[in-house]
């Protein structure tokens, strides 16, 4: 469960955000983009996408979200940790296809792998190397289909249809501590039991 202080509530139009990056804490020169969908868009888009292990983490791609695309907040960041949606969406897309061509192509090596062990009693080398090479790759694509550092540093839980009020949930308890001090108006902690629900 998320730590109490790393939960922020706000009023995403008056907000102010600290000038250093939520990732790096290196100074902020532009940024980036965090996509933003409130919990009935989030459940359409994971049930869209069911058919490989990494496409329930491709919440942020273009091929998982509901007709119109996510909402997106703009995030102070360093040049390195400023990613914007269309960077990433397309390859999250193809990651996640790939995860899923990857495991099937997992599973049929390990069927042959085993049926060729247990009628021969022997080890074929070759079977074994592509279901490895297939096994890390699905690891591999897996990871790559995950959010990115900015989104890690804060995500977006829950957003209101007019993206007036935004809960995040920030893993820099420094970079959270200062956007409330920056914001006395518009900015409030949120206790773990309403994570997701905006009021």
């Amino acid at each position: 469960m998320a730590k109490r202080a790393n939960l922020i509530r706000i009023k995403y139009r008056s907000t102010k955000f600290p000038d250093f990056c939520p990732v790096c804490g290196k100074p902020t020169t532009t940024e980036g983009t965090v996509p933003a969908m409130t919990l009935k868009q989030r459940a359409e888009a994971r049930s869209l996408n069911t058919w490989s292990f990494a496409s329930s983490r491709v919440v942020a791609s273009t091929r998982s979200m509901p007709a119109g695309g996510p909402m997106r907040v703009f995030i102070p960041a360093c040049d390195t940790h400023a990613i914007s949606f269309e960077e990433t969406s397309r390859v999250r897309g193809t990651m996640a296809a790939l995860n899923g061509l990857l495991i099937v192509a997992s599973i049929f090596l390990a069927i042959i792998f085993l049926a060729t062990y247990a009628s021969t009693a022997t080890v074929s080398t070759t079977v074994l190397f592509w279901l490895v090479v297939a096994a890390l790759g699905a690891v591999c694509t897996y990871r790559l289909a995950g959010p990115s550092a900015l989104e890690r540093a804060v995500s977006v839980l829950d957003v209101t249809s007019d993206m007036s009020r935004i809960l995040l949930k920030i893993s820099n308890r420094e970079y959270a501590e200062e956007l409330l001090r920056l914001n006395p108006m518009a900015a409030e902690r949120a206790e773990p039991s309403s994570m997701g629900v905006i009021e």
